[in-house]
């Protein structure tokens, strides 16, 4: 566990855009992915931020016009490290990660010839009205950006089969959850990630 300076300790306290209580999580989640992109990854990260430096402001304009707090700029981080051409074992793609369906579903070509997903603007605007979906379905941040990760329809099961509408009881009932209804690790953490990116912006 790499430990944190007290200046590191004392943004990880201060409110974020999306206001997410940290008292609310297991803290060591969020120390540790901020502790790591803090540190080890800290090359890596400063990369990122250069990649992102020509996307941030369409982004954020498109973040604005659709009514979503600005700290889900800090997404494509999560994703892709802001990169349009990035492509994953499972086949999303594109610095917003869209999953074919998903990204033909909010408007995106995806076939043979072309792949918009890797269009920056195209996505960002479709990433755009699909987070807008996810929190007027689930009604709760916490819930959006797992479901963004895992997909709606898995969280909707994972919370039915769990008895609860919160992402924290969800959380502790997970290993309840049959095999196949349960949360994948990556899940568990996408949240924490999440808000430990959102933190070093600060």
């Amino acid at each position: 566990m790499l430990t944190l300076t007290p200046e590191q300790r004392r943004i990880l306290s201060e409110k974020s855009g999306l206001d997410f209580d940290l008292d609310l999580f297991d803290s060591r989640e969020v120390e540790r992915y901020f502790a790591y992109y803090t540190g080890p990854a800290r090359e890596s990260f400063s990369r990122w931020l250069k990649r992102a430096e020509k996307h941030l402001p369409h982004v954020r304009e498109a973040l604005s016009r659709n009514g979503l707090p600005q700290d889900l700029a800090m997404l494509p981080f999560a994703e892709s490290g802001y990169n349009c051409e990035a492509y994953s074992w499972a086949g999303a793609g594109g610095m917003w990660q869209f999953m074919p369906y998903t990204g033909r579903k909010y408007g995106l070509t995806v076939d043979w010839w072309v792949d918009e997903r890797r269009d920056p603007k195209k996505a960002t605007e479709a990433a755009s009205k699909y987070l807008a979906f996810l929190n007027d379905m689930f009604g709760d941040w916490y819930l959006a950006l797992a479901a963004y990760n895992a997909g709606e329809g898995k969280i909707s099961r994972a919370l039915e089969g769990a008895n609860t509408d919160d992402f924290f009881q969800l959380l502790t009932r997970n290993y309840r959850l049959s095999h196949k209804t349960r949360l994948k690790t990556e899940t568990q953490h996408y949240v924490p990630k999440f808000v430990a990116i959102t933190k070093i912006f600060q």
